[in-house]
C-alpha cells in the first residue's frame, strides 16, 4: 500500500472520527481506532496514511494515520543535565539532542 499526505479537514472529539483532505479535494473518513498515535488528531493537523477498505456505506477509509513527519527534520529528544545542587535542589539544563 502507497502512503498518502492529507489534512484533517474535521474532526469530532465525542464521536471519534473525521475527515481527511488531500491535495487532489478528495476526503478519507478516519476512526479514532486508525489512529496510531495517543494524541488526538486537530483539524489542520497534516497526516500520512494508507487506504483500506471502507465500512458502513464508505468506499475506501484511511487506516494506519499518524501524523506526518516534518521535511528534513531529525528527531529530537530532551537531554536533563545537572549543573548543581543549590539549599537540596538540584538545577539542570535541558538540551535538545538530535537522534
Amino acid at each position: 500500500m502507497s502512503v498518502m499526505n492529507a489534512v484533517v479537514k474535521l474532526w469530532d472529539v465525542e464521536r471519534g472520527f473525521g475527515f481527511l483532505r488531500c491535495k487532489n479535494g478528495r476526503d478519507y473518513f478516519l476512526h479514532i481506532k486508525q489512529w496510531s498515535v495517543t494524541d488526538v488528531p486537530t483539524v489542520g493537523t497534516r497526516v500520512e496514511f494508507e487506504i483500506g477498505p471502507g465500512s458502513r456505506g464508505h468506499k475506501e477509509q484511511a487506516i494506519n494515520a499518524r501524523p506526518a513527519a516534518l521535511p528534513n527534520a531529525g528527531v529530537h529528544a530532551l537531554q536533563a543535565t545537572k549543573i548543581e545542587t543549590i539549599e537540596g535542589v538540584d538545577v539542570t539544563r535541558t538540551d535538545k539532542v538530535r537522534s
